[in-house]
């Protein structure tokens, strides 16, 4: 008689080896989401930092004064371009915000990030300013002419 199908042993042994190389494909596959995902927050905070930085060096553009209001505050008078003086830059309640002219105050900053540890300063033609977005620090420095 002829027998036909896997024997107990075998089956066994098969769901076995299944077993091991599900688990490791597992392990791969939540290894590379955990990992784009960390990616995608790391993008979207240095954007963030590349997006302050270009806006405060586009108040900072031509001939600029400035006066710092207090460690988290300061104020731009552009020369240059009255229509958006001043342009005041400021830090509350975890975000970064922006007034021209005396306007409304613009979010700067996506409500999503939290930043902290804001300071300003201003010594001898050399603005800088400081900041941490989640945690990680960056900084903005420029001459002003």
């Amino acid at each position: 008689m002829k027998n036909s199908g896997f024997t107990l042993l075998e089956t066994i042994i098969y769901l076995a080896l299944f077993s091991v190389l599900m688990s490791g494909a597992t392990v791969t596959v939540y290894q590379l989401l955990s990992s784009i995902d960390k990616d995608e927050r790391t993008l979207k905070v240095l954007t963030e930092s590349n997006f302050i930085n270009q806006k405060l060096d586009w108040a900072l553009s031509g001939k600029s004064e400035i006066e710092i209001i207090d460690s988290d505050t300061f104020k731009i008078t552009r020369v240059d371009d009255p229509s958006i003086s001043p342009v005041i830059f400021y830090f509350y309640d975890t975000q970064l915000y922006l007034s021209r002219n005396g306007g409304v105050p613009l979010l700067l900053t996506n409500n999503t990030l939290k930043i902290s540890d804001v300071t300003v300063s201003y010594v001898s033609g050399r603005l800088q300013y400081n900041y941490k977005i989640n945690g990680d620090q960056f900084w903005f420095v420029a001459y002003v002419e």
